[in-house]
């Protein structure tokens, strides 16, 4: 496996963008998503991921349960953000219109970033029937910007492996 891709797996099955896990069982792949299951250490909670690396094997963008629900993060390169720690991002999904900016909440290792809540599900709707995704990150801090592309393909098993994603 490349460098980057353990790190942002190791990273998201131990937790460190959420909340402390045990590994549940082995990573299994889906196209181009891996699934890892993990539980929470205190209470058991899956908190189990689907993750996968862009074309260039530069970023990293994947599904993962944590305490508020099913969210959708993007991983890549160092960000400043803002004065309330958030980027903007823009998308594509295929040929649809372009979505964004939005601001999008960085994570304290200012290494990733998570869709809001409110967008989760139709984005989630929307890449299952899509084929390709393309994010452009851009820091406000720097105005560093970042732009990756990601196959879907396998995207819609991988998921049904996620509790949250099946709403359990």
């Amino acid at each position: 496996m490349r460098g980057f891709a353990a790190t942002v797996l190791a990273l998201v099955s131990m937790g460190s963008l959420a909340v402390v896990g045990t590994s549940a069982g082995q990573d299994v792949k889906y196209g181009t998503w891996t699934y890892s299951p993990s539980l929470d250490a205190m209470d058991d909670t899956d908190r189990s991921s689907v993750i996968s690396l862009s074309k260039d094997d530069e970023a990293a963008i994947g599904f993962k349960c944590m305490n508020d629900g099913m969210n959708f993060i993007y991983m890549g390169g160092y960000m400043i953000g803002d004065s309330d720690d958030e980027v903007l991002v823009r998308y594509r999904i295929d040929q649809s219109p372009a979505q964004g900016p939005t601001y999008w909440g960085l994570f304290s290792t200012n290494k990733a970033i998570y869709m809001p809540m409110g967008e989760v599900a139709a984005f989630t709707k929307a890449a299952k029937a899509g084929k390709k995704f393309v994010i452009r990150v851009t820091d406000p801090a720097d105005s560093d910007t970042e732009e990756h592309e990601f196959s879907l393909n396998g995207l819609t098993r991988a998921l049904g492996r996620l509790p949250c994603a099946r709403g359990g």
